[in-house]
């Protein structure tokens, strides 16, 4: 009965508000502790209800040579894919983004003050688009950067409020804001540099309902985009015009945390509140969404993988040891420590397929 009404509390809010380095990478080492067949896809039934305990296994990953970047601890925020096998990392402490090549080769730490050109001082987010050149969020001037691949700063893009979060798909670039009153996305069109408002999620003056609202965003492979809040157990898909594609639950059901109020009447959410979702990427037709979750009753850090098109769980990868956070590549997997990040490399399946 309780887990009936945590599901109808939060698909009736959902609902409420639905309208609207030098980097040693040289050798990825990499073992599959339990190599596993893909699952069956047309044996499983979405409208059964998937839990923790249910999961279906893709593979089982463990480190045998963790290849690392060493920063201050907590410090590297996100790591995305460039263009050509490279990656770029968000140091967030250092206020630099730094590029590193296959090989492992630190190439250059754009936006650096060692750079003496140009300085984000609140870099949140970043992401590189089609041309390869890379974007930068700047929390605290209602700015974009955008620096060319070798990592010559280009022009500055102004946003009608704080940005946030970026992702690009194409020529579109969705903007998610700071959680408060208002659209939670915009979305800005990369050719002329035009803003439009996303309706698709919005909060009035003073709703302490944002806050649970933060979150990740990640583009898919047609132009769209996903979004997976950080705290509440569901995820959405936008078409690339903005409009609502669809709103799934999890398989974990994840209770919309209650905001607190403190004496000096700001709102917070606890901190133990669960986590549904530390990050979202989109590898293909898939959605990746890294999480801490009990699996028969222990602790695990699992990437559940959801179909991109429909919403639909497919199956889950096990990470080992202690991680703060991991993201889904072209190339594999980064799994981010608190003190360095680990890279791991895809190994095939038992049937000669990847995932």
């Amino acid at each position: 009965m309780r887990a009936g009404a945590m599901h109808l509390r939060r698909a009736v809010l959902l609902g409420a508000l639905f309208v609207l380095t030098s980097l040693v990478v040289n050798n990825f080492a990499i073992k599959s502790h339990r190599a596993i067949a893909p699952p069956d896809l047309g044996a499983l039934n979405d409208r059964v209800p998937q839990t923790a305990s249910n999961r279906i296994w893709r593979n089982d990953l463990i480190s045998l040579e963790p290849s690392l970047y060493a920063s201050q601890p907590g410090s590297i925020a996100k790591v995305i894919d460039g263009l050509d096998g490279d990656l770029y990392a968000l140091d967030f402490n250092a206020q630099k983004i730094l590029n590193i090549s296959r090989s492992g080769k630190l190439e250059r730490a754009v936006n650096g003050p060692e750079r003496g050109s140009r300085v984000t001082p609140v870099p949140t987010d970043i992401a590189v688009d089609p041309t390869g050149k890379l974007w930068v969020v700047d929390l605290t001037s209602n700015s974009i950067s955008i620096f060319s691949s070798n990592g010559e700063f280009r022009r500055s893009v102004t946003t009608p409020r704080p940005a946030y979060r970026i992702s690009l798909a194409d020529a579109k670039v969705l903007i998610m804001h700071p959680p408060g009153s208002g659209a939670l996305f915009s979305l800005l069109d990369s050719r002329n540099f035009s803003f439009s408002s996303l309706p698709i999620l919005s909060f009035s003056q003073g709703d302490g309902r944002a806050i649970a609202f933060d979150g990740s965003i990640a583009a898919g492979p047609d132009g769209g985009f996903i979004y997976a809040p950080l705290r509440i157990g569901a995820f959405v898909g936008i078409k690339p015009g903005g409009d609502l594609k669809f709103a799934r639950d999890t398989i974990d059901a994840e209770e919309v945390p209650a905001i607190q109020v403190d004496a000096d009447n700001s709102m917070f959410i606890a901190r133990d509140a669960p986590v549904a979702a530390k990050s979202v990427s989109v590898i293909s037709d898939k959605v990746w969404i890294f999480k801490s979750a009990r699996v028969h009753l222990k602790l695990a850090n699992v990437f559940d993988v959801y179909d991109y098109n429909t919403g639909d769980y497919r199956f889950s990868v096990k990470l080992h040891g202690l991680m703060s956070n991991a993201f889904a590549l072209r190339s594999g997997v980064v799994v981010l420590s608190k003190e360095k990040i680990v890279s791991f490399r895809w190994l095939p399946t038992s049937t000669g397929q990847n995932s």
